[in-house]
C-alpha cells in the first residue's frame, strides 16, 4: 500500500520555508481614525496611546500590549494526499487532543502523527464497502474517539484499541459532511439535505436527540461555542444560522448577508458572543457577528474565497485560508483585520485547515495536492505565560504568605 504521506512532489517544497517579513497592511477597522492609520504604518507596531480625535463615540484604546516578533514563519512537515476530494461541503482534516491529525482519503481514514510521520489506516475494508466515502471526521475532546462522517451514518473509533465502538446508520440521512462535539456526550451532525442531528453517545443505540431541518442544500459546517450554549451552521444556502440551546428548539438568529456558501466559521475564545463566518467564490468576506444581539460587527473584503477560518487561542489573530487564483492563507490582527502575512505552499485552494491541540501550530490541506504542517503559528509554547507575582517589601514580607 502506498504512503499517502511519502516525499513531495516538488522539491521546492521540502525542508523548512521562511516567510521574509509580513506583507503591506489593508482593510483597517472602521472606526480608526487617519491619525491611528499614519502613525501605524509609520511605526509598523501597535502604539500605546488612546485615539480620540476625529472619532465620534468613546475613546478607542488599543487593547494590545506588545506587537508579535515571531513572524519568520516555518513550514515544518507536508505530505502529499491525492486523494483528497475537493468538496465545499466535505471536512475531513481534524488535528486530536492526541496529536493525531486525522484525514479523510476516499474511502480510508489515515491517522497521521506529523513530528515523527507515522501513520495508520482505517482501511475501506474496515469501514464496509458499502459505507463510503467519508465524507468528514472529528475528533472527540479528549482524543480518545473519531467520529467519522459517511454515507448514510457515523461511526465512532477508537483508535488506541483501533476498534469500532458503535456504527450508527439511517435510510434518512444521505451523507454526513459536518461534524462536530459539544460536550463528551453529545455529538452535532449536519447532512447533505440540510438537516442538523443532535446524537447521545453515551447509549449503545446512540439516541438521535433531535432534527432541525434548516439549510437548503446541505450543512458546509457546525461549529460549538466553547461554553456550549450557542451551536452556528454554515450552508450552501448562503445562510449562517445561530441556534441557542437554553432557549428553544428553533434557531435563535439568521444571518444572510453573504453571498456564496458559507463553510468558514470559528467562535471568538475570548469572547463567546462574536462568530466570523467566512463567504465563498462569489462573495469573498469575512463577517464578524454579535451572536447576542444579532448584529453584523465588521466585514472585511479578501479578494478570494474564504475556504476556512481559524481564531488562534493565544493571540487577538485570524488565520483565513482561500482559493481562486491565489491558493494562500492571511494572518489577521483582530479587530483592526490588518493583514499580517501570507503563507503560500499549496496549488489548489486551501480547503481545510486545524488547530493543533496546544493552540500554536495548523495543519493545512488542498484538494488532490497536500497536508501542510506550520509549526508555531501563533506564537512559541511559553511565550504567554504570566510572569510570577512579586512580594512588595513590607513590615512582614520576610513571613511565608498563608494563602
Amino acid at each position: 500500500m502506498v504512503d499517502p504521506f511519502g516525499t513531495p512532489r516538488s522539491s521546492k517544497f521540502s525542508g523548512d520555508r521562511f516567510i521574509p517579513k509580513p506583507v503591506g497592511r489593508e482593510q483597517g477597522f472602521r472606526a480608526l481614525s487617519s491619525l491611528w492609520r499614519q502613525y501605524y504604518r509609520r511605526r509598523n507596531q501597535f502604539p500605546h496611546f488612546c485615539v480620540s480625535d476625529h472619532v465620534s463615540g468613546p475613546d478607542i484604546r488599543c487593547p494590545f500590549t506588545e506587537p508579535r516578533q515571531d513572524l519568520g514563519l516555518q513550514q515544518s512537515q507536508q505530505g502529499e494526499v491525492e486523494d483528497l476530494i475537493d468538496d465545499v461541503s466535505a471536512n475531513l482534516v481534524d488535528w486530536g487532543f492526541n496529536g493525531l491529525v486525522a484525514v479523510g482519503l476516499d474511502d480510508s481514514v489515515y491517522c497521521w502523527n506529523p513530528f515523527d510521520g507515522s501513520y495508520s489506516e482505517i482501511s475501506p475494508e474496515l469501514i464496509g464497502a458499502d459505507r463510503g466515502p467519508v465524507r468528514s471526521v472529528r475528533w472527540s475532546l479528549d482524543g480518545t474517539c473519531l467520529a467519522i462522517g459517511l454515507s448514510g451514518g457515523v461511526q465512532f473509533w477508537d483508535l488506541v484499541r483501533f476498534k469500532l465502538i458503535r456504527s450508527l446508520m439511517s435510510h434518512e440521512i444521505l451523507r454526513v459532511d459536518s461534524l462536530d462535539w459539544k460536550n463528551a456526550k453529545i455529538l452535532t451532525c449536519g447532512t447533505s439535505e440540510g438537516s442538523i442531528v443532535d446524537i447521545d453517545v453515551r447509549v449503545k443505540s446512540s439516541i438521535l436527540l433531535g432534527r432541525h431541518e434548516v439549510h437548503r442544500g446541505g450543512v458546509c459546517k457546525l461549529k460549538w461555542c466553547d461554553n456550549e450554549k450557542q451551536l452556528a451552521s454554515g450552508g450552501i444556502d448562503k445562510v449562517v444560522h445561530i441556534w441557542d440551546c437554553s432557549k428553544s428548539s428553533s434557531w435563535l438568529h439568521k444571518f444572510d448577508e453573504h453571498k456564496a456558501a458559507v463553510r468558514a466559521i470559528c467562535w471568538c475564545p475570548s469572547e463567546h458572543n462574536v462568530l466570523a463566518s467566512g463567504g465563498g467564490v462569489d462573495d469573498h468576506c469575512i463577517k464578524f457577528w454579535d451572536t447576542q444581539k444579532g448584529e453584523r460587527l465588521d466585514s472585511v473584503d479578501t479578494g478570494s474565497e474564504v475556504c476556512e477560518l481559524i481564531w488562534s487561542k493565544h493571540e487577538r489573530e485570524v488565520l483565513s485560508s482561500h482559493g481562486s487564483k491565489s491558493n494562500h492563507m492571511t494572518l489577521w490582527k483582530y479587530p483592526f483585520m490588518l493583514k499580517l502575512t501570507e503563507l503560500r505552499a499549496h496549488s489548489s485552494r486551501v480547503l481545510y485547515m486545524s488547530q493543533s491541540p496546544d493552540g500554536y501550530s495548523v495543519a493545512s490541506a488542498a484538494p488532490h495536492d497536500s497536508v501542510s504542517i506550520w509549526k508555531n503559528l501563533f506564537g512559541t509554547p511559553g511565550s504567554h505565560k504570566v510572569p510570577p507575582r512579586k512580594r512588595k517589601p513590607g513590615t512582614f514580607s520576610d513571613f511565608p504568605l498563608i494563602r
